[in-house]
């Protein structure tokens, strides 16, 4: 019975994940993907989701840089452009847990319209994979 709870438990902690923790896992994803390949560089998009804490409308993705992390930052930001939260402190969500899985060499950002996606594309070279460009 533990166990059926501890897993209904951590399956909701999925669907009560944010914005930007939710694009954290989306690049863990891809990263581990490019990984297991033979390739050098893999692209994929992403659109943001409005449930249950995410962007509703226009959004920006801001990748800051993180080879010199903590000192620079590092964080990922996503800002739901039309949102009182971006208003006042400039981005809606943040997290660090993408630096698990990617390097960002140079800061990144890109603003979207509702439902566009982001292509983010990624390189890989040895084990190490960047993030290097948003489109």
């Amino acid at each position: 019975m533990r166990n059926v709870f501890l897993a209904v438990l951590l399956s909701g902690c999925f669907l009560l994940t944010d914005g930007a923790t939710r694009l954290a896992g989306a690049l863990g994803d891809a990263a581990e993907k490019l990984r297991a390949s033979k390739q050098e560089r893999l692209e994929f998009s992403f659109i943001p989701d409005g449930r249950p804490d995410g962007v509703r409308g226009r959004y920006e993705i801001v990748l800051q840089e993180s080879l010199n992390h903590p000192q620079s930052g590092g964080s990922l930001l996503v800002g739901d452009l039309d949102s009182q939260s971006y208003e006042h402190y400039g981005y809606s969500w943040s997290t660090t847990s993408h630096l698990r899985h990617v390097r960002v060499p140079q800061a990144l950002t890109i603003r979207k319209n509702a439902d566009e996606p982001t292509t983010f594309v990624l390189q890989r070279i040895g084990d190490t994979v960047d993030v290097i460009e948003l489109r």
